[in-house]
């Protein structure tokens, strides 16, 4: 599954993609998912604070120089 979560430009900065990943990630814990990823490219600095700040980890991608992979672990499935 794939997702995207733009916000637009008069509502930055309101917390909504801050709101919305909480929410995200949540719901994935609640159906037992172990772990959600992620990629971002290394020019989108305000997402990739903002994942950072909510307790991902962020690393390079192996295949393009210009992306972030992000990863948040959830815990085991119940």
């Amino acid at each position: 599954m794939e997702m995207a979560l733009i916000v637009d430009e008069a509502w930055h900065r309101e917390g909504i993609a801050r709101h919305a990943l909480r929410l995200l990630t949540r719901a994935a814990r609640a159906a037992g998912l172990r772990a959600l990823y992620g990629r971002v490219l290394d020019t989108n600095q305000a997402t990739l604070a903002l994942v950072r700040d909510a307790g991902w980890r962020l690393t390079p991608d192996a295949d393009d120089g210009r992306v972030r992979c992000c990863r948040i672990e959830l815990g085991p499935r119940r």
